[in-house]
């Protein structure tokens, strides 16, 4: 049998309707919760802490800052898919939060072509 798209949705879903002038209950999977949660993790990474925004991020910052999960961030770190940090300490690695956001705003490029990228850059402005 072939399945197609929306063939486990229940007909009571389908006819069931948009809104009905009742406030809406979030859910578990309901996408503007999702979003809203995802919008709030951002917020409270960008979020001045006492008056003061961190410029360095620990790994769930850097993370939530990148829209992704922690796992993740290990991963891409592991893997050299993103800037690297810089060490406070032994076992103390922060992120810049603005070498993060130039990061981003030129496609998220691996470690060794971000590092290019940024000599260039550096080369010119000498």
């Amino acid at each position: 049998m072939i399945r197609k798209p929306f063939d486990d949705i229940e007909k009571a879903e389908i006819d069931a309707p948009v809104w009905d002038g009742e406030p809406r209950q979030p859910g578990a999977h309901d996408p503007l919760q999702l979003l809203a949660n995802m919008l709030a993790k951002i917020a409270s990474a960008c979020a001045p802490t006492d008056g003061v925004v961190p410029e360095a991020l620990d790994a769930s910052q850097a993370a939530t800052l990148c829209g992704i999960s922690k796992s993740k961030w290990h991963a891409m770190n592991a893997a050299g898919q993103c800037p690297a940090p810089v060490e406070l300490g032994d076992r103390c690695p922060r992120w810049l939060r603005s070498e993060l956001m130039g990061w981003l705003r030129h496609g998220a490029p691996t470690r060794v072509r971000w590092v290019m990228m940024r000599e260039q850059v550096l080369r010119r402005a000498s």
